[in-house]
């Protein structure tokens, strides 16, 4: 482990201990200052006095902090989590439904887990290309026009800001007034409303884009009335992954449309472990409540380590050890990483239903114009279509597989 840079996860740790007030560290995160502060709270926990400059005494420090209080910091973190997840406990349908929901997320994570991704660059296309095929796109999903008359209409608005046309001074202007430190190709800003766009000049520039009108579209449509979180975003997903088909009559290839799907996915493999990892917390929690302990932690590793096939078994630490590496690991990620959890949770769900939308337009089971219904109503569609799609998968599922003992 490299103690040099777990500051923060240290910093919260100590806190706990004293009560102390981050403040008195924003300014400087020193690890030596950090380390001298520990030393001077703790130097009556150990029968020597400390050095420190010696690795031996931070790390008697560090597990002594460790075993005193990573449980109490990872149920801390966890119930910010849950509370966040829940709206402070007052979301009926996530309080309800918590478990399924999660189980969701985990089948969704396992499904990102198998998908190898192969970095490709992508064709490039020019803003006046991306803003001819933007338009042709949206004629194409909806042909009464609507989606193409907003389009037109934030153009003309200058309510797409592409920063590629802006100077350095400007775009550092605009992100300090917008207070965003950087933007990640595409952001939709719903309570100004404006989207910003860095183009990348090739093709996943009309994906980002189209996401993002179709999200401006509906805040419009709704007179920007507020839509449940798990569900907000899966027409834009829908309507972005949709395009694949539009692309590959526009003769890009499946390489290209493959490579042009994992640009989100890709995202969020990069941290799938440590979601994982605070999924299997937060099920612990809602049987324990937020006060685990390293006991259940144990408990439940050893139940999984049953369901472990032998050949899997060979390479596995025994279950304090696993207990040891996943609890620091969530806890510096949770630390560092206070909104990203969050924010994939509620992708995947999104996701997952707009995957479903998916099937049932290419199975001809509802139509484009029935999603846009869908679309200039989300606020009031109800969050419960997320397991009325789980039931519904699952009744498919079972239907096929009787199909198949039957033949």
């Amino acid at each position: 482990m490299n103690y040099e840079e777990l500051y923060e996860y240290y910093l919260i740790l100590f806190m706990l201990y004293n009560g102390d007030n981050e403040e008195d560290f924003e300014e400087t995160y020193d690890i030596d200052e950090i380390y001298t502060y520990l030393f001077s709270k703790l130097s009556d926990q150990f029968d020597r006095e400390l050095d420190l400059s010696s690795l031996k005494d931070r790390e008697d420090v560090y597990n002594y902090l460790n075993s005193m209080f990573k449980y109490r910091l990872l149920s801390n973190l966890l119930k910010d989590q849950f509370n966040e997840l829940t709206n402070e406990g007052n979301d009926r349908f996530i309080l309800e439904n918590i478990t399924p929901i999660c189980d969701i997320v985990t089948s969704e994570l396992n499904k990102l887990n198998e998908i190898e991704m192969k970095e490709k660059v992508l064709p490039k296309i020019s803003l006046e290309e991306l803003d001819n095929l933007l338009i042709e796109y949206l004629l194409s999903i909806d042909p009464n026009g609507d989606y193409l008359e907003l389009y037109e209409k934030i153009k003309i608005e200058n309510k797409i800001l592409f920063l590629s046309t802006l100077s350095e001074e400007q775009k550092e202007k605009l992100l300090d007034m917008l207070n965003i430190e950087e933007i990640d190709h595409g952001l939709y800003l719903r309570t100004v409303p404006i989207i910003i766009f860095d183009d990348k000049e090739d093709i996943s520039d009309i994906k980002v884009l189209a996401h993002d009108i179709i999200r401006f579209y509906i805040d419009w449509k709704n007179g920007g009335k507020e839509t449940h979180p798990l569900i907000d975003e899966f027409p834009s997903i829908f309507y972005d992954t949709y395009l694949n088909k539009f692309l590959l009559q526009k003769g890009y290839s499946e390489e290209d449309i493959n490579q042009l799907n994992l640009y989100r996915p890709r995202k969020i493999k990069e941290n799938s472990n440590y979601l994982s990892k605070i999924i299997y917390y937060l099920k612990i929690c809602l049987n324990k409540g937020f006060d685990i302990s390293e006991e259940d932690d144990i408990k439940e590793i050893k139940r999984i380590l049953l369901e472990t096939s032998e050949k899997d078994m060979q390479n596995i630490r025994n279950p304090k050890d696993i207990a040891c590496i996943n609890c620091d690991a969530t806890n510096i990620f949770l630390s560092n990483h206070l909104d990203l959890f969050i924010s994939n949770f509620r992708y995947l769900i999104n996701n997952y239903l707009a995957s479903h939308y998916l099937e049932k337009v290419e199975n001809e089971e509802i139509t484009l114009e029935r999603m846009k219904e869908l679309a200039n109503n989300l606020p009031d569609i109800s969050p419960s279509i997320i397991i009325e799609t789980k039931e519904e998968r699952e009744k498919r599922n079972k239907d096929c597989k009787n199909k198949r003992n039957a033949l």
